[in-house]
């Protein structure tokens, strides 16, 4: 494997997870199915999500554990 230094920092991959759908970040969707959230395809059937609902409790549940860690 080759040495690579990111480009982002590490507020920009947080803000990455939080942000979005189950279709892009593998932690948001590790963390939903982990969960027990319904995962759907979307659109051309290669998007997937959590549904309006899911996603709005997974980013619920991210921005507890990035904001107040340890007391969830």
């Amino acid at each position: 494997m080759a040495n690579r230094t990111s480009t982002q920092n590490l507020r920009k991959r947080v803000r990455y997870h939080y942000r979005g759908n189950a279709a892009g970040p593998t932690l948001r969707l590790t963390l939903g199915c982990m969960l027990g959230l319904e995962l759907r395809r979307v659109g051309s059937g290669k998007r997937m999500t959590f549904g309006k609902a899911g996603e709005t409790t997974l980013s619920q549940l991210i921005d507890q554990a990035v904001t107040r860690p340890g007391r969830g």
